[in-house]
């Protein structure tokens, strides 16, 4: 009772800190509480959103699809919000990259205003779930995402099966995107981070 009575304590950090901390000693308080954070999300601290944001996605309260749809919008407004706060905006990028999904990854690859650096983090931290898109049989699409976000931070372990899709490409544009970006892997590519690959 304690802990939950500090979530909404007007000192920022307190509140940061006892939200995060709710996470580990009473998941469903904390999940709750960040609904109830994002649902007055004009009215809440930068510090309880980001606190907010870490409750759902670590605590199971993105399980529910209302939730997980409601948590993404919030996050994709952040980005691109010109009053949102620095802070915020990469809270808000570093919690899409959490999802570790295509559709997240690319609202962080199409943001004209996110940090490069935090988004060639989400690729890294999601490049395991790239590399198994790239090898299910992937559309033109798919492969123009993979190279979008290689482009970004490229990893070596993308060669070869970037390059095995080439031939079959129709569209002339992303046959060469592809042939420059399995070169730009092969010179500059950094191995798969597996420390993504353990959870």
């Amino acid at each position: 009772a304690m802990l939950r009575s500090l979530t909404a304590d007007g000192d920022g950090h307190v509140a940061f800190k006892a939200i995060k901390n709710l996470v580990h000693t009473d998941p469903a308080s904390a999940v709750a509480i960040a609904k109830e954070v994002l649902a007055n999300a004009p009215a809440e601290s930068d510090l309880r959103l980001s606190a907010a944001y870490k409750a759902l996605l670590r605590a199971g309260g993105v399980d529910e699809t209302a939730t997980r749809k409601q948590l993404v919008a919030h996050l994709a407004s952040a980005l691109e919000d010109p009053t949102a706060s620095r802070d915020l905006k990469d809270s808000a990028a570093f919690a899409l990259s959490e999802f570790r999904s295509a559709d997240t990854l690319a609202i962080l690859i199409n943001s004209k205003d996110t940090d490069r650096v935090l988004v060639a983090g989400a690729v890294d931290e999601n490049a395991a779930m790239l590399l198994t898109l790239l090898k299910q049989s992937p559309d033109e699409a798919t492969i123009e995402f993979v190279v979008s976000a290689m482009e970004i931070h490229p990893v070596s372990e993308f060669a070869e099966p970037l390059s095995l899709t080439e031939p079959s490409l129709v569209s002339k544009t992303l046959r060469q995107r592809v042939a420059a970006v399995v070169q730009h892997i092969q010179t500059e590519g950094v191995p798969l981070n597996v420390k993504w690959t353990k959870d």
